[in-house]
């Protein structure tokens, strides 16, 4: 029998909501493991960048990236995962890096669209640039929304704080308007014991403008369903904080935001989302953005196949 432990309450919460609660129980124990598969540690190896959630000292979540070469992600063993990458200046993360901290991570490739994973924990030792994570949570994910890109070009990233404002500026406010890509980290921890109580980012897709920007505070997105965890939209329901992380492929900058968030069930505007099972709405607290934070670049080849509403060019 699969252990039904797997999912916290507040997934557990949506998946009787949307009536699949027999369903994950009985297919949530083949979908998350609490040991590293050797596919998934082969698969990390490879990558040259990883997204990761983390917590702040306030409470709020933030995504970021963390970028290397292949190798600077190593599974000591199943229950272990090393990653030494230097820390963005300016970039939250590099105070919410502390040993017994829980740490959210996501491997993916942008070229193929075919691979995703995550490997979830809390941090047993951090030396200057290295974290050791002790493996609670490490299991695959669907590919779909991620849009295809191709990487055109790497060079060395230095890191530059632009900007840390409460609130969005109009141009980050039009940067979102048309972005078809970003990261969300979301966490519940009420019993820490529990393999499923942690830190998730998870990648967020659809057609370019899926996310509506209401005004300098407040962002609303819709939530596609995937591979029917809900592990974001369960975090929320316990711990309504959002972190997000908004990637300009084409400069290496990024967008980091975090704030209170809301699930939305009965909204009209669902109506201009189809295909959405809610809106997740964030009031913005805290807004970070840095230049030239990672050393890649991609060009946008095509949109994902599952995005429900037509493409639109991006910016």
């Amino acid at each position: 029998m699969a252990d039904h432990n797997v999912f916290h309450e507040g997934e557990v919460a949506i998946h009787e909501r949307l009536g699949l609660a027999e369903s994950m129980r009985e297919k949530g124990g083949s979908m998350i493991s609490g040991d590293t598969s050797l596919a998934l540690q082969v698969f990390y190896h490879l990558q040259t960048f990883v997204f990761v959630g983390s917590i702040g000292r306030d409470g709020f979540p933030w995504a970021s990236i963390l970028c290397g070469q292949p190798g600077f992600m190593r599974s000591m063993n199943a229950k272990t995962l090393q990653i030494d990458a230097r820390l963005p200046e300016g970039d939250p993360i590099n105070d919410n890096i502390a040993v017994h901290s829980p740490l959210g991570t996501l491997a993916m490739e942008f070229d193929n669209r075919l691979r995703r994973g995550r490997i979830n924990g809390v941090v047993e030792a951090r030396e200057g640039s290295r974290v050791r994570l002790a493996v609670s949570q490490a299991y695959g994910n669907c590919s779909k929304y991620i849009q295809q890109r191709r990487a055109e070009a790497s060079c060395s990233a230095s890191p530059a704080l632009l900007s840390r404002r409460a609130v969005l500026s109009a141009g980050q406010m039009e940067r979102i308007a048309r972005a078809d890509t970003f990261f969300l980290s979301s966490y519940h921890l009420d019993d820490r014991s529990k393999p499923s109580h942690g830190v998730d980012v998870s990648h967020r897709g659809g057609a370019a403008g899926f996310v509506a920007v209401d005004d300098e505070a407040e962002i609303v997105f819709p939530d596609y369903r995937g591979n029917m965890a809900f592990n974001s939209l369960g975090n929320i329901l316990k711990t309504p904080r959002a972190g997000l992380l908004f990637m300009d492929f084409t400069s290496g900058g990024t967008l980091q935001l975090t704030g209170e968030a809301t699930l939305d069930w009965e909204s009209p505007r669902l109506n201009d989302f189809p295909g959405a099972s809610c809106l997740v709405r964030i009031k913005v607290r805290e807004v970070v953005e840095l230049a030239d934070a990672f050393p890649y670049r991609w060009s946008y080849v095509k949109a994902s196949p599952s995005n429900p509403k037509p493409e639109l060019e991006p910016g």
